[in-house]
């Protein structure tokens, strides 16, 4: 049996973070990230395109630690 590959739009999503929110998006700006990218996803909602790294991660992390509280 053969291992199934990514498609690229699957790849493609494993190396960039897509966010949303734009309060999360604020809160990456603010914690120094820049985006990649600014586009509209398929429902018309503007979303920010940051490079998943350790730099994205850590700041997400802070992020879900905001959250919680």
């Amino acid at each position: 049996m053969t291992e199934r590959t990514r498609t690229n739009g699957q790849h493609e999503r494993g190396r960039y973070v897509f966010v949303y929110n734009m309060g999360q998006a604020q809160f990456f700006l603010d914690h120094g990230l820049r985006p990649v990218a600014i586009g509209r996803g398929t429902r018309g909602d503007v979303f920010l395109k940051f490079e998943r790294n350790e730099a994205t991660e850590a700041v997400f992390e802070n992020w879900l630690r905001l959250v919680e509280r």
